[in-house]
């Protein structure tokens, strides 16, 4: 027996065992092994045909309106950035199936008065294997309703009042205290003089 492998190496053997093979393509190489028997009377041969499959790397990324930090409303392009020639795709949010495309179509995220956060899936199939990439998207409110307490509504002068935000989703929140001065954060203090 002679056994071609498709890679170029002969075993003159009966049983060669395994062979392992890359796949230099992004989603499939064909190979061929060849297989001769020989004796006093002739010989015959018998032609094997291989296809080898990538493994499926699933990942994605998008982009917004307002990238990266998508608000209420926005239009969200998903980009499949899927290696390793996957032949079924499921794109899921917050756990729901919304498409089997290799590119879903537009999508639009909505939420009303906080952040809320949509946990994105990309499942990319071939028959070798199943690849899974989740990321998180946080929508921030379109409007806000500014919000906030204060330590005490009634203090003498010089005292310290803190002021409290209600509202956790924005970055920057600008004090305007009403006496000319201003700052900025979550959580403030400032005394009337």
């Amino acid at each position: 027996y002679t056994w071609h492998d498709g890679l170029g190496n002969i075993y003159n053997v009966f049983n060669p065992g395994s062979f392992s093979y890359p796949v230099t393509a992004n989603d499939s190489d064909r190979y061929t092994i060849k297989v001769y028997a020989e004796n006093y009377c002739g010989i015959d041969s018998v032609f094997f045909p291989i296809t080898v499959y990538a493994l499926p790397i699933a990942n994605f990324g998008y982009t917004s309106n307002n990238f990266p930090d998508p608000c209420s409303g926005d239009t969200i392009k998903f980009q499949n950035n899927t290696t390793g020639g996957a032949t079924s795709y499921y794109w899921l949010i917050n756990g729901d199936t919304v498409s089997t495309s290799p590119t879903p179509n537009d999508t639009t995220l909505a939420t009303l008065l906080n952040d809320s956060v949509y946990v994105i899936t990309l499942i990319a199939i071939n028959k070798c294997y199943t690849s899974v990439f989740t990321d998180t998207l946080i929508v921030h409110p379109s409007t806000i309703v500014p919000s906030f307490y204060m330590s005490a509504p009634t203090k003498c002068v010089n005292d310290t009042i803190t002021f409290n935000s209600n509202i956790s989703s924005y970055r920057l929140i600008i004090w305007n205290y009403g006496d000319g001065n201003n700052a900025s954060g979550y959580v403030v203090k400032h005394a009337y003089a």
